[in-house]
């Protein structure tokens, strides 16, 4: 049994990093293109969400494979907007504050995941598992996961309305 959990964790992993990997070279691929980092954005937001929707519905239909699966999306989504995220903030900054921005960017992005982490992957599940009981996991993970669904889609109207209001393609 050990085993098993230990070869399905690996194939987690592997799906998540390929995911990742794919979304780093369209990122790429586009931006080379030029294709707007933007509306790359609401690419993301829409590939992510539905990885984690079925994430969600896979654990109560007991399809582990299902789960597996899906987590290529997420990394996919994950790595286009760590992607497109970058190449804004550095297109925004001025040229001789591009080091300060992309610090700040990490520093963000490192206290944000801290955050998300304690809050919801810590706190919110050790409060659910408690009144519910540690044998319904996947009640637990429905409760934690759709929060991370929505902000994205919120995100990428935003983000299309900045394009739009820029004109489209940001240019140094």
């Amino acid at each position: 049994m050990i085993v098993i959990a230990i070869i399905f964790g690996a194939m987690l992993s592997a799906s998540l990093i390929f995911g990742g990997l794919v979304g780093f070279s369209c990122a790429s691929v586009w931006l080379g293109r030029r294709a707007d980092p933007f509306c790359m954005a609401n690419h993301r937001a829409w590939i992510g969400a539905p990885g984690f929707a079925i994430v969600i519905l896979s654990a109560p239909s007991g399809a582990p494979a299902l789960f597996a699966i899906n987590v290529l999306p997420i990394g996919l989504g994950e790595r286009l907007i760590s992607h497109d995220t970058l190449t804004v903030t550095t297109s925004l900054s001025p040229r001789q504050q591009v080091g300060l921005a992309l610090g700040a960017l990490g520093a963000v992005q490192a206290t944000s995941a801290g955050i998300a982490i304690a809050l919801g992957r810590g706190m919110l599940r050790d409060v659910l598992s408690g009144a519910v009981g540690p044998q319904s996991s996947a009640l637990v993970y429905s409760v934690i996961h759709p929060p991370e669904i929505v902000p994205p889609l919120l995100q990428s109207r935003q983000a299309l309305r900045i394009a739009a209001n820029q004109g489209g393609m940001l240019v140094r």
